[in-house]
């Protein structure tokens, strides 16, 4: 019974077998159909046909361009020369280049006219480089060019370039500061009755006083001087300020030699100021500071020799001026018994001096004053520091204090009219101890005021 049921079994197996093998070739006919079906079926469908006609038309032509193109010539213009220095012999020996900063070659190049024209290519696709393997001192070198393609694979051949070789300037970079001196050119500086004195420092000036110069040693160790040039093709009248061309010179007054310098500001930056001034005859005198405000619109009578002077002042300021004023008198250096004053022509600001006076002197009327002598003042209060700080008198009190005024008012001043303050405005903070300025006054009495310069040791915390 059970050899029945295995060949039963054997039977159903055989079968489905047969049925899967006969599944197989039916399943490999219909596939060979279906693609011949497909192909035939895209080759009737226009569109296809004509992207296809064109993809196979670009390959034929690129195939005839690479292969049959002719083969030309063409200069390949502006390639630039790299400079390569880094661990070179130059570098080493402490030689830089000066002058142009960027080298240029024309490339004339061969091959199929496909692959060397533009844009297939350009000057980014050469390299040109030089060699400074020889330079080892300062001075002007010739460096050969050589010039290669970027891609080792190019299809093309370099025949020639429009420079063999570049001059390039070496030397030691080197930099130093110098004074700049400003120079007029012109035929008249000023017409008649003006006056500017090319040489002096007060009426010719230079925007800066010094100027760093950077470039070859060779060339800076040359500099003699320099100068801020102005041409000026008129006479001037007034104030007036030009734009002035940087040239430093030689000792022998030459700049032709100068050619790799460089100026640490633009030359548009410097300029030169030209002070021109009216001549004119003006009395002199003298102003006041530190004075009682009685004496503002009451000014003490002063009587100066010479009492005039030929003067120089600028137009516009001479046409309000009444007189010179040689310098103020300190009304805490004037007493009866120090009334005489000397000023110096040189220290005069307002104008200067022609006439070749060298000292004015001033004396002070004081007849009617007197003083009182022996004073004392005392509560010093204390002040504050610009930081903050405390500023504190070690002495509470300053003896022998001088005041002088009227004599009808003397008898009005005794100590208790005396009241102090610290000068605090030039303390150092840095300081615990240390000597300051004490101002001392009068209160209430706008006639008289104090003789004298005091001061104080004070803490500061």
């Amino acid at each position: 019974m059970d050899q029945d049921r295995n060949k039963t079994q054997n039977i159903i197996n055989k079968k489905r077998r047969r049925s899967r093998i006969i599944s197989k070739r039916i399943s490999r006919r219909i596939s060979k159909k279906r693609k011949k079906i497909n192909l035939h079926t895209l080759f009737r469908n226009k569109k296809f046909t004509i992207a296809f006609s064109v993809i196979l038309s670009v390959f034929i032509w690129m195939f005839v361009a690479v292969n049959y193109s002719p083969v030309e010539t063409r200069v390949v213009s502006n390639v630039p020369i790299r400079l390569n220095l880094e661990n070179s012999i130059p570098t080493k020996l402490n030689l830089t280049p000066f002058g142009e900063t960027q080298y240029y070659v024309d490339v004339t190049v061969k091959g199929k006219r496909v692959l060397i024209n533009q844009p297939a290519l350009t000057e980014d696709d050469l390299v040109a480089t030089v060699a400074t393997n020889q330079v080892n001192s300062p001075g002007n070198h010739s460096l050969q060019v050589k010039v290669s393609p970027k891609n080792e694979n190019a299809d093309f051949e370099i025949i020639e370039y429009s420079n063999d070789y570049i001059q390039v300037y070496f030397d030691t970079y080197k930099e130093k500061e110098y004074t700049l001196e400003p120079e007029i050119i012109c035929d008249k500086l000023v017409p008649e009755g003006y006056m500017c004195d090319k040489d002096d420092e007060e009426d010719v000036f230079a925007s800066t006083k010094k100027i760093k110069i950077a470039g070859p040693a060779s060339e800076i160790d040359k500099i003699d001087k320099v100068i801020a040039q102005v041409v000026i093709d008129e006479p001037l009248t007034k104030n007036q300020t030009f734009k002035a061309e940087i040239i430093p010179v030689n000792e022998k007054n030459s700049s032709e030699q100068f050619k790799y310098l460089t100026y640490g500001v633009s030359e548009g930056d410097i300029s030169v100021t030209v002070r021109v001034r009216k001549k004119d005859t003006l009395p002199v005198g003298v102003s006041f500071k530190n004075l009682p405000a009685y004496y503002i619109k009451n000014p003490l009578k002063v009587t100066v020799r010479p009492s005039a002077a030929d003067i120089a002042m600028e137009e516009d300021k001479l046409e309000s001026a009444k007189s010179v004023i040689l310098g103020a008198v300190d009304f805490n250096a004037l007493s009866p018994s120090n009334n005489k004053f000397t000023f110096k022509a040189s220290d005069v600001t307002e104008a200067k001096i022609l006439d070749g006076t060298k000292e004015f002197h001033a004396t002070v009327d004081m007849s009617g004053f007197g003083t009182v002598t022996g004073l004392t003042v005392q509560n010093i209060p204390d002040a504050a520091a610009k930081d903050g700080k405390t500023v504190t008198a070690v002495s509470n009190e300053i003896k022998n204090i001088v005041a002088v005024g009227p004599e009808d008012m003397l008898s009005q001043i005794n100590s208790e009219k005396l009241v102090a303050r610290l000068d605090v405005s030039n303390v150092d903070t840095g300081k615990t101890t240390q000597v300051i300025p004490v101002i001392v006054e009068l209160k209430d009495m706008d006639r008289c005021w104090i003789y004298g310069s005091y001061s104080v040791t004070v803490t500061v915390k």
